[in-house]
């Protein structure tokens, strides 16, 4: 039995006067068979109102606690049939989801530290200018006035999530909540002049009684992923947690996934291909510390979900064909195809994960330590920087750090040639 920390609260352009992109097409529908009809006959559709039409074969993933996730059985995802390629124009970038950071084309958009709650920011790669996300012609970039500020649209007060930001065929993409609890996705375009309510994705309940009988406001930050034609999304702090899309653009909610035990957990969605990645199970006790949980994958085409590793509850990444998981000892590689488990790198501790081809890296929190292995598990580099704290994990170019205090960027070219170090952004 592993331990995971207690409820999880979801965690998580060149310059801009020659943008030439003006216009942002949504996202594509998964695969011209299934235009024009729902992709899986046993799934619940919430409409706007909140009430379900649910199918006759209802065949929704329910997990209790009689039906714990050590005892479900392993199975085969079937690779020859569905692949877990990346497709550049209708897929999530699994390295950045929950990371407050969205590659682009050129560069990345990067929620910042500044000014309080922050502002919209762009990191482009050719000129390594990291600029404030406005096009406004001598706007000074300090003030609610300036697009990059998002503190504000229209004629409501928005607060944005900026846990959350993801680049997606061609838009920028961001969530926010009004005051009265309705949580809405926006489509921003690249150089920051238009931000536009999207979609309605649902309403949270903002009020809460605290232990000496006074109602306060508060908001669970929901899990997003737009993923192949879909957002999917997780909602924090329900009774019997859900895992629910709904068609870009569009207004039918279909749950795929609920986890209705009595002490739920459902969380770290990460998109491959066809696949929609994440973990699930139940905490032991009302400690919310001990929990037994799995990694489970939901096919985006026929919205079924099968249990891919049980007894995994940490950071995961999906690379060429396996599966690497983190344990309470380092990092183990299971081959999705041939369902065998390995262990390939011993750290002694827990920490955070990522693969790019068989380059395995691992960030342990509590040395602030990023290291390089090869496919074997051979330590190849290593950085540590106190002051660049916590390592959010990035791809093949750059490694982000957004702690407190300020953002760090690192080259992933500097770690493979042994001289990389943590370089502030901004200053």
């Amino acid at each position: 039995m592993e331990k995971v920390h207690g409820k999880r609260k979801i965690y998580i352009p060149l310059l801009f006067c020659i943008l030439l992109l003006v216009g942002c097409s949504g996202g594509s529908d998964i695969s011209s068979q299934n235009e024009g009809k729902s992709t899986n006959a046993g799934s619940s559709k919430v409409n706007r109102s909140g009430s379900e039409k649910n199918t006759d074969t209802a065949k929704t993933k329910v997990i209790d606690d009689s039906h714990p996730i050590s005892g479900m059985r392993e199975e085969k995802l079937g690779l020859s049939e569905y692949g877990l390629g990346y497709k550049v124009a209708t897929d999530a970038q699994p390295e950045y989801l929950w990371t407050s950071v969205a590659r682009a084309e050129n560069g990345y958009y990067i929620w910042g530290k500044d000014f309080g709650y922050g502002r919209l920011m762009y990191f482009d790669t050719a000129s390594q200018s990291y600029i404030p996300l406005c096009n406004k012609p001598n706007c000074a970039h300090n003030s609610k006035g300036c697009n990059a500020f998002f503190n504000s649209n229209g004629e409501e007060e928005i607060a944005y999530i900026r846990s959350y930001i993801q680049y997606y065929d061609g838009c920028v993409y961001v969530v926010g909540h009004d005051g009265e609890g309705y949580v809405y996705l926006y489509k921003v375009s690249p150089d920051g002049s238009t931000c536009e309510k999207y979609m309605t994705l649902y309403k949270a309940d903002l009020s809460s009684t605290k232990a000496e009988g006074e109602n306060v406001k508060e908001f669970s930050e929901p899990e997003v992923c737009i993923h192949r034609g879909y957002i999917y999304f997780l909602i924090g702090e329900e009774s019997g947690l859900k895992l629910r899309r709904i068609k870009l653009g569009g207004e039918d909610v279909e749950i795929v996934f609920e986890n209705a035990g009595s002490r739920p957990s459902l969380y770290r969605m990460q998109a491959y291909g066809d696949y929609l990645f994440f973990q699930s199970g139940n905490f032991i006790d009302d400690d919310y510390i001990d929990i037994e949980a799995g990694i489970f994958a939901l096919n985006v085409n026929t919205a079924k979900v099968q249990l891919v590793k049980k007894d995994a509850v940490s950071a995961y990444a999906v690379s060429d064909g396996d599966l690497y998981y983190a344990t309470v000892n380092g990092i183990n590689r299971y081959s999705l195809k041939e369902q065998k488990d390995a262990a390939v790198v011993d750290t002694g501790a827990r920490g955070d994960i990522a693969v790019h081809g068989k380059t395995i890296y691992f960030y342990r929190k509590d040395t602030y330590t990023l290291s390089q292995y090869d496919s074997e598990g051979k330590l190849l580099n290593e950085v540590m920087d106190v002051d660049f704290s916590p390592c959010r994990m990035g791809d093949e170019d750059y490694f982000f750090a957004l702690g407190s205090g300020k953002i760090g960027i690192l080259s992933v070219k500097g770690l493979s040639e042994g001289a990389a170090k943590w370089t502030p952004l901004g200053e």
